[in-house]
């Protein structure tokens, strides 16, 4: 599944949310999907992080929620930093810590 930015419709849109932050130093922000934590580290996945204010050492906490969870497809939890910006996207490409719930 592909990132639905800020540009999307209201009712298609999912950006991440700046929850704390963003004067001076890092922000954190919370992205809940159904994309796994491996599409989520990938350089470029927000393609309007750079428009929403993401900066490299920025932190992301999220959750990939599917249907139907089971242990062979569980929900995963992760915190992540990111490490690439451009002027149009962001990723979270560095390290990421998941833990996951059947």
């Amino acid at each position: 599944m592909s990132y639905l930015g800020s540009t999307q419709s209201s009712s298609l849109a999912n950006p991440p949310r700046r929850i704390a932050g963003g004067l001076g130093g890092q922000s954190v922000w919370l992205y809940n999907s159904t994309d796994p934590s491996t599409d989520v580290a990938t350089a470029g996945y927000f393609t309007d992080g750079y428009q929403l204010g993401m900066k490299i050492g920025d932190v992301v906490i999220g959750t990939c929620a599917t249907a139907g969870t089971s242990a062979a497809a569980p929900n995963t939890s992760y915190q992540m930093s990111l490490t690439a910006q451009g002027s149009t996207g962001a990723g979270a490409s560095g390290t990421r810590m998941t833990s996951t719930m059947a």
